[in-house]
């Protein structure tokens, strides 16, 4: 049921353009989980459109190709800081892939801890200004939980930055509320656990898909995003680009 309410629609009238939802939740919070049953982005396709933008999977690819250990530890050592520059190298790489998914005027999800309050801030000011929509998907868990996933990860993360990850997120939690305002700040609870194909488990994966689908198919509000697609539908034009030249 889940898989067949929706359908992909592209054009600058879809109505999911320019949105951005942030992806908040510290290390074993299980945001990729919730990510792939709130907006179906399974395999990288969504029905709904949306594109992750989540520098972990460049990184892991550079992990693996430069041969070092997907395990990280903060321990200043010289594995620990090339695993640090490939970690950069990814970050780079996602920023490329957000710059088209933009200039695309495509949805996307941004993955990301949320530990950096002023980070996230100036990521969706910045997005606003473009004309985006901007919203917050957080997801928590108990710090015992996220340590408890974190060990039965492939990459798996040093406690220590696991644990100040967490604390971050917790202390931002009203602040992110207060700047998203409620009507585009979403928490979802992950700490417990359900049996596959479970009533509890299927109700939970239907909530998750309902909430997504309200989330990223609300009218864009954005008065500037508004206006590019006016422009745009009038010049026919299909990329920001189109408007205002390459970056």
């Amino acid at each position: 049921m889940r898989y067949t309410q929706v359908k992909v629609t592209e054009s600058i009238n879809d109505k999911n353009i320019m949105k951005a939802v942030f992806l908040a939740g510290g290390g074993g919070s299980g945001k990729s989980f919730i990510a792939e049953h709130m907006f179906l982005t399974k395999d990288g396709i969504s029905p709904f459109g949306v594109k992750i933008v989540n520098s972990d999977y460049f990184f892991e690819l550079g992990l693996k190709k430069a041969n070092l250990p997907m395990t990280i530890k903060s321990d200043g050592s010289e594995v620990y800081d090339q695993q640090m520059a490939v970690r950069s190298d990814a970050k780079a790489k996602a920023q490329v892939k957000k710059n088209y998914h933009i200039d695309s005027l495509l949805p996307i999800i941004i993955d990301g801890t949320g530990k950096d309050y002023d980070d996230i801030v100036s990521q969706a000011e910045e997005l606003k200004n473009i004309g985006y929509d901007v919203s917050m998907v957080l997801v928590n868990t108990s710090l015992e939980v996220s340590l408890e996933r974190n060990a039965k990860r492939a990459r798996k993360i040093d406690p220590n930055i696991v644990t100040t990850a967490w604390t971050g997120v917790q202390s931002n939690i009203g602040k992110f509320q207060k700047y998203f305002g409620r009507e585009n700040f979403l928490i979802i609870d992950n700490s417990t656990y359900f049996e596959p194909d479970s009533k509890e488990s299927e109700k939970f994966l239907d909530y998750l898909f309902k909430m997504g689908k309200k989330m990223i198919e609300k009218p864009l509000k954005n008065p500037k995003g508004i206006t590019i697609i006016k422009t745009l539908e009038d010049i026919g034009g299909k990329y920001l680009s189109d408007l205002f030249g390459e970056a």
